[in-house]
């Protein structure tokens, strides 16, 4: 019994879509700006053949193209990609999506290029401050040997170079 009732709702929902589907709401634009103004339509310029009578019992292939169809914003049934027009009648969706997509790409990459070189630039000024900070320590640390001890430091200093020697220069052992 449920199989029956999800049948018969299945085959209503696709009677609903198709009735939808069918419902000529494009009909009766005849140019692609009226075409664009109503909703769910856009402008197909695909060429369609169409057999023309003439004369002497011949017929001549025709192509026209197809008109105002509904669709999507980048698709309608029996429409090229390149062919389809909606919401404005100058460039097909599909050029003015791919711009778009160009556009974004263009603007990341010119971000992405800006940020690397701020960043470089404050990483050289912060290595530049870093260093010079170091520089200052180390010369620091320099200015505070040669002066450092008190009195009774001093006086020991003076006995042992008496007893041992001073050091010259050339035998002084680098701090760092």
């Amino acid at each position: 019994m449920l199989r029956l009732w999800l049948q018969a709702l299945a085959f209503a929902f696709l009677a609903v879509v198709s009735m939808a589907q069918s419902a000529p709401k494009c009909v009766g634009a005849t140019s692609c700006s009226s075409c664009v103004k109503l909703s769910g339509c856009g402008w197909c310029t695909t060429p369609r053949a169409s057999l023309v009578p003439g004369a002497n019992g011949t017929s001549t292939a025709s192509y026209s193209p197809m008109g105002c169809v509904s669709g999507s914003f980048l698709k309608a049934a029996g429409c090229g990609r390149a062919d389809w027009k909606s919401s404005q009648c100058a460039v097909p969706n599909l050029y003015i999506l791919l711009s778009g997509i160009g556009a974004g790409l263009l603007v990341l990459c010119i971000f992405c290029t800006w940020l690397y070189c701020v960043c470089r630039a404050r990483n050289k000024r912060k290595t530049k401050r870093l260093l010079d900070d170091h520089d200052a320590w180390v010369a620091n640390l320099h200015a505070s040997t040669e002066n450092a001890g008190t009195p009774k430091t001093n006086a020991r200093r003076a006995e042992m170079a008496a007893k041992y020697g001073t050091r010259g220069a050339a035998d002084d052992v680098p701090l760092l």
